[in-house]
């Protein structure tokens, strides 16, 4: 696992080595209003932080992509949507000491590397290095993930935490309940990070329903309640209401009139918007055949390539089955940022393949010789 992890972060180091040295993209207004919360840890007042972000120079791109970025009642609404997420903004204020301007772009960065490790060892864990590096390297260089992961703000954390939650579920399994306290900080990390609790959640429960012997079985439930209790917090304290949520993205992300923010327009509008999404999607792979092909290929794998019931494929298979529900909460179009959040169950479904290959196809048959006269 050490070797998987230590090789596999060499490699994201090379693939995100531009990434330290070029100016950090600033267009998507999600990077300025984590901007903002870390300047408000800082110590500044949340609409002077905003002030502070919004009308620099820094947010002239995203102003450029989203006109409404630009105004100040917008800003004061959407900036809910963001309030649950705190670790990453902790994690640049400070250092920014240090690092200034790009605190929240470097903070970013480490978290795709150490998202890098922590996936490697996980893949390592159950396939062995000849699987494992290739297939984490493989999916740590697709465009979406080179794209989304290193921009500054908090998905490759929200990746991080959620595979590392995996390898702390597995380490429970396999040495005890002494572990439990890792998969709950890292579970209770995730929740003030991003909106991904569910995917391990939908795994360890899955678990549950699947494993046939009493003492997994009964360590996944205990997982699965721990996990579900310290996430919590996160969703009753901050962030907005589900029906104000999807209001808006159906909204294309305006303040939606009291007319608007109603279940009954939700309702309304959100098959032919989550419709328009998942054609989006399909184009996409349709129009970046390797990354359309490399999620499709491991997400077939892990499911149709027959496997023992063994933890990590079974939780892994929980995790893409829970992924769904993810995207259904927030069916909106984003060139596939989203969606990678589901890279992980396809990661392990790439080393089925490369394993089913390697004994079925590259592994040579030991030779037959007949007994001598």
């Amino acid at each position: 696992m050490l070797i998987a992890a230590a090789v596999t972060l060499l490699c994201a180091g090379v693939i995100s080595l531009t990434d330290w040295t070029h100016s950090p993209n600033w267009s998507n207004a999600a990077s300025l209003f984590y901007q903002a919360m870390s300047f408000e840890v800082s110590g500044i007042s949340a609409q002077a932080a905003r002030h502070r972000v919004f009308d620099s120079p820094l947010s002239r791109p995203a102003i450029a992509q989203q006109p409404n970025v630009g105004d100040a009642h917008w800003r004061g609404f959407e900036q809910q949507f963001f309030r649950r997420r705190w670790i990453v903004p902790a994690m640049a204020a400070a250092i920014r000491p240090n690092a200034g301007q790009r605190a929240l772009p470097d903070v970013a960065i480490v978290g795709y590397l150490v998202f890098a490790a922590v996936l490697a060892a996980l893949l390592a864990s159950r396939f062995g290095l000849v699987a494992s590096i290739p297939a984490a390297v493989l999916c740590l260089d697709l465009g979406p993930v080179r794209d989304w992961a290193t921009r500054p703000m908090t998905d490759s954390w929200g990746l991080a935490f959620g595979v590392g939650a995996v390898l702390a579920a597995l380490l429970v399994l396999r040495r005890g309940r002494s572990w439990l306290l890792l998969w709950m900080g890292l579970m209770a990390a995730l929740s003030f990070t991003r909106d991904l609790a569910l995917a391990p959640l939908a795994g360890v429960l899955w678990l549950a329903f699947r494993e046939r012997d009493r003492v997994t079985r009964r360590g996944a439930l205990t997982m699965f309640i721990s996990g579900v209790v310290v996430t919590i917090p996160a969703y009753l304290l901050f962030g907005a209401p589900l029906r104000l949520t999807l209001a808006s993205v159906i909204d294309d992300f305006r303040d939606p009139p009291p007319a608007q923010a109603t279940w009954s327009y939700v309702a309304h509008h959100y098959v032919s918007f989550t419709a328009t999404t998942i054609k989006a999607d399909l184009s996409y792979a349709v129009h970046h055949p390797f990354v359309g092909l490399t999620l499709a290929a491991g997400l077939s794998s892990l499911f149709l390539l027959r496997s023992r019931r063994e933890p990590l494929i079974l939780v892994m298979r929980g995790w893409a089955l829970g992924w769904p529900i993810l995207f259904l909460v927030n069916p909106v179009y984003s060139g596939l940022r989203y969606e990678i959040a589901i890279l992980p169950a396809a990661a392990v479904g790439i080393c089925m393949l490369i394993e089913y290959v390697a004994e079925r196809v590259v592994r040579p048959r030991a030779p037959v010789f007949s007994p001598s006269a």
